[in-house]
């Protein structure tokens, strides 16, 4: 079937995994890597240790409150972006009203290394 699938351009999951945290990853044939978690206290900075580390920067992360929390606000992470992780920073509110999650799930798109 792998045969079958190569010779038709057709990439498939060849690893997948999860740990006791939650984290989660999918490798397909062809590199590509999509792998996300949950967080606790996102507006805390707290740091994302990929379980797959991304060929380069060029991948792409998503971010969003896991307890229906921050209606409105910014979710970011702080620029601190690597190949092997980055730091989350999820707050905020509109009006001066400073409202954090206390829970988010992240994840991201990208070639491994």
């Amino acid at each position: 079937m792998k045969a079958v699938l190569d010779a038709l351009g057709v990439s498939y999951v060849v690893e997948q995994g999860q740990d006791e945290s939650g984290t989660w990853y999918r490798r397909f044939s062809n590199g590509w890597v999509e792998q996300g978690g949950i967080v606790e206290n996102p507006s805390k900075n707290p740091q994302i240790t990929f379980p797959i580390g991304f060929r380069d920067l060029n991948y792409n992360i998503f971010a969003w409150p896991k307890d229906g929390q921050l209606s409105g606000s910014a979710y970011l992470w702080n620029g601190n972006q690597q190949t092997t992780g980055f730091y989350i920073h999820m707050g905020g509110g509109s009006g001066g009203v400073e409202q954090s999650p206390t829970t988010a799930s992240w994840e991201t798109k990208g070639f491994a290394a």
